[in-house]
């Protein structure tokens, strides 16, 4: 469109092809002169044919690229011309660029004269260079008027010209010259005089030279302004410069740069010459002086840059540092107070004294505070050094070097502490050395002085064992002696002298002693192990062994471990040697049973031999083998012990070698024995072998005579030729099978023979074993001999056998050849029965590709004649079937379903095949006499008939394979003609009525015409309807706005599709009879004469149906051409009809004036457009048909002139071209209209949006003065006046005070009666009562924030006052001090306070301000705070809410500070959206007008936008610095707001501090207090006085103290814990100010308490430990005092616990007993128990007494923990044991207990439940090792049902079935029974009282009892 881009005008205009306005398309150059002709557009081209000229087309210039063709000579005249020598062309518009102009343009020279007018010829630009081939020249009127005039061309009357003016002027004219030469004159282009040419360039130089003057001075002003500010910038120092202010004076410097070199080119480019040298140099100079300012700003900016980026790489470098300093803070104050804590800690160890334990505890804790400080320490230094190793990160080298300097420091206060912790690590070693010595010789003899004792008992105990040992290695010496060699006798003796050991000495001991010695044996050698492993490990130890004291006392206990060894290894001796006697007897035992089963095995084999058996003498092989494999087994038992006992040194190893010998003896009788019995077994089994030979051999004979028998005849000359063939071949055959039977019977015989000799050998009896089968083989020899004389048949006979055997052979292949051929021969007749029967469809080219040869195409085969025979099925060579002729018939591959034909040729080649088989074997064996010649002939017969009978089914196949291919080849090709004969008739059928709807058509559209009665008038009337109408109707649907097509159209596609299709259909089938005619030919003579005649017949159908296409087909092209007539006649029509529409709106838009409105302007322009656009369609869709049908009818070969329809479409075309001509030029006027239009438009735009933005940037001006000045100080007093007004509302909400009264009271302590002084304003707010909450932040610190307070009070005094009163009135303080918001977002404004059921009131706009009517509310339902509030901008009342569920704020408090800054940044938003939007506009249009021509309305616009985009720049730099202004005064206000909280921070923290420090210390006192008392009445308690102290009850005083211990030990640990709370969350992560000295603080605090818990715990555990004891001293006494009560009184468990049931107190459950009724009894017993012991011993039985408890506390029972002996009186010395008791025996303690004077034990009478055995035992040894330990009475619960029966014997009465779960009180056992292996206990049941035996343990070692826990 055109003025596509331009803002407010509609894209109507379509831009002409060439993009400018004024610019031509190249379309219409070069044109033949041929009037009224249209051509189509073409490159620059020639004028019409001059006379004596070739006419055509000519060449371009040289520049262009086209071909050259030959032209006319001119005429070179040299006579002077008239008129000046020299002319000038060119073009004063913007179409200078276009190349017609360029070669047009320049300096011509005159030449000479044509037609009697001179010729000029273009200069050439530079000397040396030939001129170019342009000429002006003068052609007359001799070629007709229309050439008569000027010309520009490439040679004078040549045949390419460019230009033409029609002027006859005797010199060339100045305008009216058209470009191209027939299209327009270009009033632009011009040729005048060079003097002329002269004179007007100097007077348009004058005038432009002013105007260029005037510009610029204008610009070089403003350069050299933007150059002075620029100058101060570069002068200034670069740290006290910003960054943006260098940029905004370089970008200010820019738009100055592009105005001065805009103003260069343009004076430059005006050519003025000498006159606008001077102002070229003052702009250049003016240029030169900006451009170096512009190169000082930009050696200024990286200066500044790197400035701004020092500063800003120390505040990251700062902040990076405050980062790095916070965590490793974090870890070094842990690691400081760790190491303090572990030196308190250290001063504990001094504290303890003499106290060794509490002195341990103290170094143990002292120790893990000192590593954990140094892990701390280790942490922190690590953490310091990763944060050194970070210091890269810095990126300046003060920021690294600060870093450094402080981590630093951190490292060398680490490292201090680290020194400090050094000795505390090895606080313990000198206590430790001290102790250890000791320790390790109490350890040692704690370990060793048990295993001594052990081993004394053992070698106690093993004192019998140790004298038999002794005997019997005094015994075996004396054997051995005795047994030995004479050699060895003969060497002399040293008597020994006779010992007096009597006989009971070499019996053996009892096993009991043995077994008791062994196991004491075996705990002393296991103690004494475990000892020995303790002081290996003791010596493996480095520390012991480089201490002197710990490696004397390891030695020490070495030596005894040594000795005591010493005694163990005899008491092993003594076993060893009682081992070997036990040995030795189980030896010679074990031999002597081995020795019976000998001998029984012997009499077993005995047995075998001597009896007769049936099974071969396999019963005596199996009887022999065992006996041997018992004499085996017993020789190397023997020998195996004989080689133990051989290590023995007893006497009883002596005699069991003598026991062994005799039974080696005997072992050697029954060898010789078995040996005996193997020689008389074999030679019975011989013997059977020999016997079945025998018969082998007579079996072998039996048959050799019967194959005499049966050969008599065979071998009788007479009788053999006497026979037949089959007669004598019958019999040969018998005679064979004899001969093998026979054969194969001798075989067997002599393998049997074979084998009995190959065993006979080396036998006792071989040389009459050989004999005998001698005699055997020599009879089989004999059978053989007999029948070889028979297996060499005679010679007759074996060629009878052999005759037969061919016959038989050739026998078999004629049958299977005569089966194949009748199977052959019925499928062959229902092959000429039926071909296609079962058969599948096959297709014509299937059939025809099998009949044409192979490597010959279907289309070669095409018109070709068959010069061979066509093949055929006959017979061959000699008779045989086979195919006939040299190509075979080769049918299509069978489907998956064969036809009959197939099948029939596939058994006619399997037949063939095997009769081919059967002559050539009957031949074969005929020439070799394997079959006689009668029988041959037979054969052959027999093959002839089947030879015929495979013949007449070839032929018979032949007959159904040609039948089947003709059937197939005449339906298929009459189906195709048929089909084709049906699309022509269908075609021609569609055709007939074509001709009577053309001629209804004509007539109807003729009378539609006629009547219609419409002028052109109305016609155009209706074309112009309004397009809404149009709209509507195209609306309704779809199918209305195309037309739907006529009857004829339709049908004439119909035809042509028909008729196209038919023609295909027809080429398909003609070219498909061809190839069946030649597959035809190639069938046998017969089948292909018919098939040929069939197949003309269809071919002249097909002929006629061609025919008649072609008639039909040519009918319908005339049609088709008049119908397309119709519709170019319409479309011109309607083309010539928008072109006349479009002129009338053209002529509109040129009466209107220039004064119009915009909107008129743009109407008349949008329909001009719009009708310019439709009347190009129009052209386009008209001209497009008529070159479509002219391009076809070439196409087809139809020449114009013979079709009248195309020579009017050749007309019409050439109608259209002034058409279009016209409309281009209407277009190009109305685009200078455009232009001008919109330049008005976006000057006008662009004003208005200036107006607005200087009125935005004055506002933002007023708008941040206040925060600009005094460097920020007005934004602080305005925020201190907003703290201070708040904090006052909140106060008189708070105290109930109105505002009048606190105004009164304000002013009365300001100093002024009805005023408040600012000056008293902090007297002021003291003197108020309450105080008023966050009093000193309000009135501040120090004198500077004193004077903020005075300055923001002064803020409130009224309007209009002097300068000098600063007092507040009453009105204003009221005013201020009412509470009002900001809205902030828009929010609704409501009637109520429920939003659901409220209604709308009105919108809040942003920066709107409320006044609050009341306090703020919150709303049940919604959860919002909402507040009633008046509009003050319409006094409005309603409920707004403050803030939004999501958390958007809609209103803030108003205060003054928020005002000023809310409205600054209000009014810095819009400026910098209006220059954003300033800017953009601009440059879009800028941009838009970039391709715009130098000269012209548009061209005007976009220099002033220019200039206007650099008012805009400097806007836009105004907003940046007051930005940047405003925002510096934010950040300056944010840091001194930052600095007074953190001095009142400061200041809270202190307070805080010092409050957490005093409570913790005022605990700590009193947490220490109560400690120490508790500890000192412990103390006094437990001391060595308190045993005699006076209290009465000791009980009472130990719970008490009990009690206050454990509540100053709980405090102390609530205290710790408490503080230690305090510090993790409140000064935990403190890293500076006075927390950080209240923390260290704490922690001392802490480690203050830190000892108590565990002293108080150290006291508890004595007062319990104490407590204890003298509880069970209580019930020791109660159980004594019980027991004795009970043994004086002969009462039993369950007698007592009857008894003190039925008394008074007792319970009605029978198995339950009170407590008191036990201290009844022990009171009237005994005097001795106090009451206090009494509770004290009953205490934990309140709940009651059972049964059994009570039988625990009447009876005591022990359990044996270390093996100890059972003496039978109390003295230890003189007393023999009556038993040893075993670990884990259970003892029931049935007397007193005592202490034996003489050494100390402490002993007791008891009873052993396991054999009721009674004596007296100790308890444990004066070392320490505990014998029998204390245990509850043992009961056990039944786990499966055993039987309870009256005595320990098995055989005993069964008293009763205990069942799985009854509980079973052990009276005596578990006893094991001397009958059986099992183990047996008496008990009692508990649920009845039933007592007896049961067993407790069965042979298998299960028990059917588990103790109960």
């Amino acid at each position: 469109m055109w003025g596509a881009g331009y803002p407010g005008v509609p894209q109507h205009y379509v831009q002409p092809a060439l993009g400018a306005p004024g610019q031509y398309p190249q379309q219409t150059w070069a044109q033949p002169a041929r009037p009224g002709q249209y051509t189509q557009p073409a490159t620059y081209g020639a004028p019409p044919g001059m006379p004596g000229m070739q006419a055509g087309y000519a060449a371009a210039p040289a520049s262009t690229g086209a071909a050259y063709m030959p032209q006319m000579q001119m005429a070179v005249v040299p006579a002077k011309p008239a008129g000046e020598e020299r002319y000038v062309a060119f073009s004063e518009g913007t179409d200078s660029g276009e190349f017609v102009i360029q070669t047009l343009s320049g300096e011509f020279l005159v030449k000479g004269e044509n037609h009697g007018r001179p010729y000029y010829q273009k200069t050439p630009p530079r000397p040396g260079v030939a001129p170019p081939e342009v000429y002006i020249y003068y052609w007359d009127h001799r070629d007709g008027p229309s050439f008569e005039g000027w010309w520009f061309g490439k040679s004078v009357g040549g045949n390419e010209v460019w230009s033409h003016c029609a002027d006859t002027a005797m010199l060339p004219p100045l305008r009216g010259w058209k470009i191209p030469f027939q299209g327009p004159a270009r009033a632009t282009f011009a040729v005048m005089p060079k003097s002329e040419k002269t004179r007007r360039d100097n007077s348009e130089k004058v005038g432009k030279l002013k105007v260029f003057e005037k510009e610029a001075q204008a610009v070089i002003d403003a350069a050299t302004k933007a150059g002075s500010v620029a100058s101060s910038v570069c002068s200034s120092d670069p740290h006290s410069l910003e960054l943006a202010t260098v940029k905004k004076a370089e970008v200010e410097l820019q738009p100055h740069l592009q105005a001065l070199a805009e103003q260069i080119r343009q004076v430059e480019g005006a050519a003025l010459g000498d006159p606008a040298r001077q102002l070229l140099a003052r702009l250049r100079k003016a240029q030169a002086s900006t451009t170096q300012e512009a190169g000082k700003l930009k050696v200024m900016m990286p200066k500044v840059v790197k400035v701004q980026q020092e500063k800003q790489s120390e505040e990251r470098d700062a902040k990076l540092l405050k980062e790095m300093l916070a965590g490793v803070t974090d870890k070094f104050n842990n690691a400081e107070d760790l190491v303090e804590k572990a030196e308190i800690t250290s001063a504990m160890i001094d504290h303890a004294g003499e106290d060794l334990d509490e002195a341990k505890k103290a170094a143990e804790q002292t120790e893990a505070s000192a590593k954990q400080a140094q892990a701390a320490v280790k942490d922190a230094l690590a953490a310091i050094g990763l944060k050194l190793a970070m210091l890269k990160q810095f990126e300046s080298d003060q920021g690294r070097l600060k870093a450094t300097d402080s981590l630093g420091a951190f490292r060398e206060k680490l490292r201090v502490a680290n020194q400090k912790l050094i000795p505390l690590m090895t606080a313990q070693a000198d206590f430790k050395q001290r102790a250890e010595a000791k320790k390790l010789a109490d350890e040692i003899d704690l370990k060793l002085k048990p295993s001594e004792v052990e081993v004394d008992k053992a070698e106690e105990v093993s004192q019998p064992l140790l004298t038999f040992a002794e005997a019997a290695r005094a015994a075996g010496q004396a054997a051995a002696e005795a047994t030995a060699t004479p050699k060895a006798k003969s060497v002399p003796k040293k008597p020994v002298p006779p010992k007096a050991a009597d006989k009971k000495a070499k019996e053996p001991p009892p096993p009991e002693v043995v077994k008791l010695a062994a196991d004491h044996a075996a705990t002393a050698a296991a103690t004494l192990l475990a000892v020995s492993k303790v002081l290996e490990q003791k010596r493996n130890n480095q520390q012991i062994l480089f201490c002197p004291p710990l490696k004397k006392v390891l030695e020490k206990a070495e030596d005894r471990v040594r000795q005591a060894q010493k005694k163990l290894d005899c008491i092993k001796a003594a076993q060893k040697e009682l081992k070997e006697r036990e040995t030795s007897t189980a030896l010679v035992s074990d031999i002597t049973e081995k020795m019976s089963s000998v001998e029984k095995s012997v009499k077993e084999a005995e047995e075998a031999v001597r009896s007769d058996s049936t099974d071969g003498g396999k019963a005596e092989d199996e009887a022999i083998k065992a006996a041997s494999k018992a004499t085996s087994a017993a020789k190397i038992a023997i020998s195996m012990k004989l080689l133990e006992v051989k290590r023995f040194t007893a006497e009883a190893g002596i005699e069991a070698q003598r026991s062994l010998q005799e039974h080696q003896k005997t072992l050697q009788a029954a060898t010789d024995k078995i040996d005996k019995l193997k020689k008389t077994s074999a030679a019975q089994r011989q013997s059977a072998k020999r016997k079945q030979a025998e018969a082998k051999v007579t079996e072998s004979e039996t048959l050799a005579r019967k194959v005499e028998e049966s050969s008599v005849d065979v071998f009788d000359e007479a009788k053999l030729q006497s026979m037949s063939g089959p007669e004598i071949r019958k019999a040969g055959d018998a005679i064979r099978k004899a001969c093998a039977t026979t054969n194969e019977a001798v075989d067997e015989a002599q393998k049997m023979i074979t084998a009995l000799q190959i065993e006979a050998k080396g036998a006792a009896d071989s040389a009459q074993a050989t004999a005998e089968f001698s005699k055997l083989q020599a009879r089989l020899r004999a059978a053989e001999a007999s029948v070889a004389r028979f297996s060499s048949l005679p010679e007759p006979v074996e060629k009878q056998l052999l005759v037969q055997v061919g016959i038989d052979e050739v026998d078999a292949k004629v049958k299977a050849a005569e089966a194949k051929v009748e199977l052959a021969e019925k499928l062959a007749a229902e092959a000429e029965e039926n071909p296609l029967a079962g058969v599948p469809v096959t297709s014509s080219d299937d059939v025809e590709q099998a009949l044409q040869p192979k490597g010959v195409s279907k289309g070669a085969m095409v018109g070709a004649t068959a010069k061979a025979p066509p093949p055929a099925w006959g017979k061959g060579v000699k008779g045989k079937g086979s195919y006939k002729g040299s190509t075979p018939l080769a049918l299509p591959p069978a489907p998956a379903l064969e036809g009959p034909v197939e099948k029939a040729k596939s058994a006619l080649d399997a037949a063939s095949v095997q009769l081919k088989v059967a002559s050539r074997f009957l031949e074969a064996h005929l020439k070799l006499g394997k079959i006689p010649e009668d029988e041959a002939e037979v054969m052959k017969t027999r093959l002839e008939a089947v030879k015929s009978k495979l013949d007449a089914g070839v032929e018979t196949v032949m007959r159904g394979e040609s039948k089947k291919a003709v059937m197939q080849l005449l339906g298929d090709a009459d189906k195709k003609v048929a089909e084709a004969e049906e699309a022509v008739e269908a075609a021609a059928k569609l055709a007939a009525p074509l001709q009577e709807l053309m001629a209804s058509e004509d007539k109807s559209v003729t009378e539609k015409a006629a009547g219609s009665g419409k002028d052109a008038k109305e016609e155009k009337e209706e074309k112009e309807e309004p397009k809404e109408e149009k709209d509507e109707t195209a609306e309704n649907s779809e199918a209305a706005s195309a037309p739907a097509p006529s009857p004829l159209e339709e049908g004439l596609a119909a035809m042509n599709a028909a008729a196209q299709a038919a023609s295909k259909l027809l080429s398909n089938v003609k070219t498909t009879l061809a190839v069946k005619r030649i597959s035809a030919k190639r069938l046998a003579a017969g089948a292909s004469e018919a098939c040929l005649e069939a197949l003309d017949a269809s071919q002249k159908k097909l002929d006629a149906a061609m025919r008649r296409l072609a008639e039909v087909r040519r009918g319908s092209t005339d049609r088709q051409y008049a119908k397309a007539r119709k519709a170019a006649v319409t479309a011109f029509e309607h083309a010539e009809s928008m072109v006349e529409t479009a002129k009338e709106a053209f002529k509109c838009l040129t009466d209107l004036g220039e004064d119009a409105d915009a909107v008129q302007m743009q109407t008349v322009l949008q329909k001009a457009a719009s009708t310019q656009t439709e009347a190009n369609s129009a052209l386009a869709a008209a001209r497009a048909p008529l070159q479509e049908r002219l391009r076809e009818a070439k196409a087809e070969g139809v020449a114009v002139e013979t079709s009248e329809v195309l020579r009017e479409f050749q007309e019409m075309l050439q109608k259209l071209g002034p058409l279009q001509t016209g409309l281009d030029e209407q277009r190009r006027e109305a685009n200078e209209r455009e232009h001008k239009f919109v330049a008005m438009c976006l000057l006008q735009e662009a004003k208005e949006m200036f107006t607005v933005l200087d009125a935005k940037l004055t506002r933002m001006t007023d708008a941040a003065a206040p925060l600009i000045a005094d460097k920020g100080q007005d934004l602080l007093v305005q925020a201190k006046l907003g703290q201070v007004l708040e904090a006052l509302r909140q106060y008189a909400a708070s105290s109930s005070k109105s505002a009048a009264s606190l105004f009164d009271e304000m002013a009365a302590a300001s100093g002024g009666t009805d005023k408040i002084i600012p000056a008293g304003i902090a007297t002021a707010l003291r003197a108020l009562k309450p105080e008023i909450p966050d009093l000193p932040d309000l009135v501040g610190a120090n004198e500077e924030e004193e004077k903020c307070l005075v300055a923001a009070i002064s803020r409130l005094k009224p309007e209009g006052a002097e300068p000098e009163d600063c007092s507040i009135s009453k009105e204003k303080f009221e005013e201020e001090l009412k509470r009002r918001y900001l809205c902030v977002a828009v929010v609704t404004m409501t009637d109520q306070l429920q939003v659901d059921t409220s209604k709308t009131v009105r919108k809040l706009e942003v920066g709107e301000m409320l006044e609050a009517l009341g306090e703020t509310e919150k709303e049940e339902k919604t959860g919002l705070v909402r507040v009633k509030a008046r509009a003050v901008r319409d006094e409005v009342e309603g409920y707004v809410t403050l803030a939004g569920s999501g958390g958007t704020t809609y209103l803030e408090v108003y205060t003054p500070f928020l005002a000023c800054v809310r409205g600054a940044e209000g009014a810095l938003a819009e400026v910098a959206e209006s220059v954003t939007q300033t800017i953009s506009y601009l440059k879009q249009k800028n941009d838009e007008l970039k391709n715009t021509r130098s000269a012209g309305h548009l061209a005007e616009v976009k220099k002033e936008l220019t200039n206007l985009r650099v008012r805009a720049s400097r806007a836009q730099a105004s907003h940046s610095d007051t930005k940047r202004k405003v925002a510096d005064a934010r950040r300056v206000h944010d840091i001194q707001l930052e600095a007074q909280r953190k001095r009142r921070q400061e200041i809270a923290d202190k307070a805080v501090a010092e409050a957490m420090v005093g409570e913790a210390t005022i605990l700590v006192d009193q947490l220490i207090n109560q400690a120490n008392s508790a500890c000192t009445a412990a103390t006094e308690l437990l001391g060595p006085g308190s045993s005699n102290s006076s209290s009465a009850r000791p009980f009472e005083a130990l719970t008490k103290v009990e009690e206050e211990l454990i509540a100053a030990r709980d405090a102390c640990t609530q205290g710790q814990e408490k503080i230690m709370k305090t510090v993790m969350d409140e000064v935990r992560n403190t890293s500076k100010g006075p927390l950080v000295e209240a923390r260290r603080l704490m922690f001392r605090l802490k480690v203050k308490l830190a000892p108590l818990p565990a002293s108080c715990q150290k006291h508890l555990a004595s007062v319990k430990a104490r407590k204890e004891a003298a509880m069970q001293e209580a019930q020791q006494a109660i159980t004594a005092a019980l027991r004795e009560q009970v043994r004086s009184a002969g009462l039993s468990a369950d007698t007592l616990f009857e008894q003190l049931r039925k008394g008074e107190g007792a319970t009605d459950e029978a198995n339950t007993l009170l407590a008191s009724c036990l201290r009844s009894f022990l009171q009237s017993g005994t005097k001795s128990l106090s009451a206090e012991e009494l509770d004290a011993g009953l205490k934990g039985l309140e709940g009651g007494i059972t049964r059994t408890g009570l039988a625990e506390l009447v009876h005591e029972y022990r359990r044996c923990a270390k093996e100890v002996a059972l003496t039978p009186s109390f003295e230890v010395k003189g007393s023999a044991p009556t038993r040893k008791l075993d670990v884990g025996e259970v003892l029931e303690v049935i007397g007193e207990v005592g202490r034996e004077e003489s050494t100390g034990l402490q002993r007791a009478r008891c009873r052993a439940l396991r054999d009721s055995v009674e004596g007296w035992v100790t308890f444990a040894g004066n070392q320490g090792t505990v014998f029998l330990e204390r245990v509850a009475k043992p009961y056990y619960v039944c786990k499966a049902d055993s039987a309870m029966r009256e005595s320990c014997a098995c055989s005993s009465k069964e008293l009763r079935r205990l069942r799985r779960g009854e509980v079973l009180e052990v009276l005596e056992g578990p006893k094991e029974e001397s009958t059986v292996e099992v183990t047996k206990a008496r008990g009692k049941a508990s649920k009845d009282g039933a007592v007896g035996w049961v067993q407790f343990k069965d042979d298998a070692g299960h028990s059917p009892f588990e103790q109960q826990k």
